[in-house]
């Protein structure tokens, strides 16, 4: 089978459409994931934004004197805190009781730390 000059021309052509169409719908493609990927980090960036916003309404300053403790508990700490201001303790000795009233609350490091940050913030605000 023979093909004429003008046949080939119309196959080359037909060819060229099909590339330049799955050229289109390939790019179309990217652009839709292009515009997916935008929408995802906008959403994210929101997302962020009102978690940061919700974080600095619960970390305003406290006052922790005036927080509220168990009468029971109340009793029992005024005792032992007067109990230490009481005795010349030493360095190592302070550090022994923090120890034991750390370990004795349950509390994971990462706690431990941002809590310990939040009373350094209310100690200099004395």
């Amino acid at each position: 089978m023979k093909i004429t000059k003008s046949r080939l021309k119309e196959i080359i052509i037909e060819e060229m459409i099909k590339e330049a169409s799955i050229g289109d719908k390939f790019q179309k493609n990217i652009e839709r994931y292009k515009q997916r990927i935008e929408r995802e980090r906008e959403a994210y960036k929101r997302a962020r934004e009102l978690q940061k916003n919700k974080n600095e309404g619960r970390m305003k300053e406290q006052n922790f004197e005036k927080v509220k403790l168990p009468a029971n508990v109340d009793r029992f700490l005024n005792k032992f805190v007067q109990s230490m201001q009481d005795t010349n303790l030493n360095r190592i000795r302070r550090s022994a009781i923090l120890y034991k009233v750390i370990n004795a609350s349950g509390m994971s490091i990462q706690q431990l730390m941002a809590d310990i940050q939040k009373i350094k913030k209310g100690l200099k605000r004395k």
